[in-house]
């Protein structure tokens, strides 16, 4: 069968696989073949190895690249490096003009808009190729402008080099082609259709006993806390609650991230909920039929989804609405547009533990209210409207795929949640550069919801984009603990590392001190902000932001080598060399010392020591290193080589 669909899926995390798998099934139903170009040893091989529809690439080979890690954070900065993103492009160019498939579905197409510059390049594909975003609204509900942001607009407003973007952010659509010419519509397809000839899954479930065994006995309701168990989700929140609700009993089930910051007070709180008999847990990757399980019981009323600076759709959202129950979700974002307009559950104030506590009470009172609603939005995303909605996104059919009505549709808000509407009116004049109006909506807003931390952030924002620095300065010693705060801080440093055009705000170098900096708390936030100090030559701030990092966490190599590199662009050589020495005590075996120390003797004109040192650097250099100290080495010859023609008689 000709390879019609081409499926190029780069990492295997979270939902990339199941929108392969779901792709595939249209497909099929259109009688189309299938290539799946991804990484070897995946679930989607499991579900499709049998397939003849279906021919497998394996996408390591392709790349030359081999991948040991299963850390997502890991996975993405060796999968899209500067030179691994333009890499990737590339390939995926040369596999369509091999196999000329008629459509091209770039199912992670988020992570190249954040890591490939689009905007530079045209042509980048040799066939139809079409990308499925899932930030798409991003800048509208976070209140500035990012790199993903801003690259998407760019895509958006010259149509290419993708024939079409695929949105699940239905509010985009209306928002900026509500005739969907270039973004096209994407119900979610957050969970995994079925075609008619799949056999139905019988086979026991490993945990499910415990698990129904558990809540069959629990006196009262039980929360559940399921799928990745990390920050952003932000269980913590909601365990905290654990002495305020008694009768409240947690089911957690889903792998579990380490959290420096928040694992001593998790532990705690588990530990104690086990001695209570309140809590049942099954860490680590789990058969999806127990979220099924989980979500269907009596005893489970709703679900409160407390998630820190989450501004797009969520699976486990959708899985609880798939149940018929309402979910409890922060003010920002997708989640909490679709909860007010389709009437799904309630929202809280992001960020505020008192109000999420008082909303959850008032969930209990009224949690039988959505079930008619929560059925009716439900059916917007079912197999068959993913599938209409491929068609025309694919080009199969002339009408676009309609938004559901809910989209436009908003009934008068109680008078608790009054803020809302002003809050998301002031996002709009913002998004479209009336800060005057957006700052006096959220002062509207800010008589309904005093000390609200989410429009206490935008207010900042929005008299920084104006212009107000001083004014917006002044707020940031009442921000530090908001979490989108941290957010805003790394992605505004990432954007000015990476020197686009169109920086949101007139002199980087003044928000750098003014704003980010004081701002700052976290060790990651001081590492991307010293990277961003090194990009604008601000190297006597960057050195301060390299050494708060340190004082955050002494134990870090690639700190101390960041240090040592910002200290050798001021030209301070021996203090460089001395930070060098200091991690060679403390980590002898530490990577990049002798490679950093090479560029030291480089700059200092010391040749000889310099291809000493980049030598040994060789030994075991990552590839990212390997590729730094050739370029040194070939300057070295071509420096000697000068050096020779120079004495030639």
């Amino acid at each position: 069968m000709k390879d019609e669909l081409l499926i190029y899926v780069v990492r295997t995390v979270g939902h990339f696989l199941i929108y392969a798998h779901n792709l595939t099934l249209w497909a099929e139903s259109r009688g189309l073949g299938v290539t799946f170009c991804g990484p070897r040893n995946t679930v989607y091989h499991q579900w499709h190895r049998d397939n003849p529809a279906v021919e497998f690439l394996d996408a390591e080979e392709l790349l030359g690249y081999n991948l040991s890690t299963t850390d997502d954070e890991t996975i993405v900065r060796e999968l899209f490096s500067e030179d691994r993103a333009a890499g990737q492009i590339d390939a995926l160019r040369a596999l369509q003009k091999r196999i000329q498939p008629h459509i091209t579905a770039l199912v992670n197409t988020d992570d190249f808009i954040f890591n490939h510059p689009f905007e530079v390049e045209a042509d980048r594909f040799a066939t139809p190729t079409y990308g499925i975003v899932t930030f798409g609204n991003r800048n509208r509900y976070t209140g500035f402008d990012e790199i993903y942001s801003w690259r998407l607009r760019w895509l958006i407003q010259n149509r290419g080099p993708f024939s079409r973007l695929l949105t699940i952010d239905e509010f985009q659509i209306a928002n900026e082609d509500p005739e969907q010419q270039y973004l096209g519509y994407l119900p979610d397809p957050y969970r995994k259709f079925s075609d008619s000839s799949e056999l139905v899954e019988d086979a026991p479930v490993p945990g499910a006993e415990a698990l129904v065994r558990f809540l069959d006995k629990t006196g009262g309701y039980v929360l559940p806390i399921v799928g990745r168990f990390d920050d952003r989700k932000n269980a913590l929140f909601l365990l905290d609650l654990a002495r305020d609700f008694p009768d409240f009993s947690y089911a957690i089930i889903g792998s579990r991230i380490p959290s420096a910051a928040n694992d001593p007070r998790i532990d705690t709180t588990i530990k104690d909920l086990f001695a209570q008999g309140r809590l049942h847990a099954n860490f680590g990757f789990v058969d999806g039929r127990l979220f099924d399980l989980l979500l269907s019981h009596p005893n489970v009323p709703f679900a409160a989804l407390p998630y820190e600076a989450h501004y797009g759709s969520s699976g486990i959202h959708l899985h609880v609405l798939e149940h018929g129950k309402p979910c409890l979700v922060p003010d920002n974002g997708l989640m909490a547009r679709r909860t007010l307009n389709a009437k799904l559950g309630l929202v809280f104030k992001h960020g505020d533990q008192n109000d999420f506590k008082h909303s959850l009470e008032k969930m209990l009172a009224c949690k039988e209210d959505f079930t008619p609603t929560i059925a009716r939005f439900m059916n917007s995303f079912t197999g068959d409207s993913l599938f209409d909605a491929l068609d025309y996104a694919f080009g199969m059919r002339d009408k676009p795929f309609p938004l559901p009505d809910w989209v436009y549709t908003v009934e008068p808000l109680p008078q608790k949640d009054a803020y809302f509407t002003p809050y998301q009116h002031a996002l709009e004049a913002g998004y479209s550069g009336d800060y005057g109006k957006a700052l006096a909506l959220l002062e509207h807003g800010l008589k309904f919801a005093k000390g609200h931390p989410s429009m206490l952030f935008r207010k900042m924002l929005f008299l920084l984009s104006s212009g107000c620095v001083d004014e917006a300065a002044a707020m940031v010693s009442g921000l530090r603990d908001n979490s989108e705060v941290r957010h805003f801080v790394i992605s505004m440093a990432r954007f000015l590392r990476s020197k686009i055009d169109g920086f949101p705000y007139a002199d980087p170098s003044r928000v750098l001190r003014r704003i980010l900096f004081p701002l700052a708390r976290t060790v990651e936030e001081f590492q991307e902000l010293g990277a961003a100090c090194a990009s604008l030559k601000a190297y006597e701030m960057g050195q301060q932001a390299f050494c708060q990092a340190l004082k955050l966490d002494s134990t870090r190599d690639d700190i101390r080598l960041n240090l040592s590199d910002i200290l050798r662009y001021q030209g301070d050589y021996v203090a460089s060399l001395q930070v060098l020495e200091d991690l060679e005590r403390l980590s002898p075996k530490a990577t990049g010392i002798h490679c950093k120390r090479g560029q030291v003797y480089f700059e200092r004109g010391m040749a000889k020591e310099a291809r000493k040192e980049l030598h040994m650097a060789l030994q075991g250099a990552s590839e990212e290193h390997f590729a730094l100290i050739q370029r040194y080495l070939i300057k070295l010859n071509e420096a000697d080589g000068a050096r020779r023609v120079i004495q030639a008689p």
